[in-house]
């Protein structure tokens, strides 16, 4: 039997590996993918699902602040462990906030105020004043912006 450094088959190819990963690293690019069909599957019965239970934004709206206050009443869900995974990726240098965007479409499912449609930044933290004074903050896109002789109108 032949025994082979763990960190030698993790290597590349080009390096004399095997070109092997590492579990947490498989599971986190799984979990970051149900991100991804989250935001583009919209019209999927277990989107429809998990918005019933954590609200339009699904939680993904919680990313940008420490998911204390939202999620705490659902801990130990599977969904709020897929919701965390954004802290584990963020010291392996990848930033979920920054690189996954909400496609607008007909602006029903998108939020005005947590959801990333403009901009980089959402709404809500770009205008954070804007946002307190705000008596509707579950607002979506649809209910806030419309069209009218080819340009947008804001209501």
């Amino acid at each position: 039997m032949a025994w082979v450094k763990w960190s030698q088959v993790l290597l590349p190819y080009e390096s004399g590996g095997l070109n092997v990963i590492t579990l947490k690293l498989k599971n986190l690019s799984l979990l970051t993918k149900w991100w991804w069909r989250f935001l583009t599957n919209e019209n999927t019965f277990w989107v429809r699902v998990i918005k019933s239970i954590y609200g339009k934004s699904g939680g993904l709206s919680c990313i940008s602040t420490p998911p204390d206050n939202e999620l705490k009443k659902f801990s130990g869900r599977v969904w709020t462990s897929i919701i965390k995974i954004e802290q584990p990726l963020t010291k392996l240098g990848v930033n979920l906030s920054n690189d996954f965007f909400k496609v607008v479409g007909n602006g029903m499912d998108t939020s005005f105020w947590n959801d990333k449609w403009v901009g980089e930044l959402s709404l809500k933290e770009a205008y954070p004043r804007l946002y307190r004074l705000e008596s509707s903050k579950d607002v979506s896109v649809a209910d806030r912006v419309g069209f009218a002789d080819n340009s947008i109108v804001f209501s």
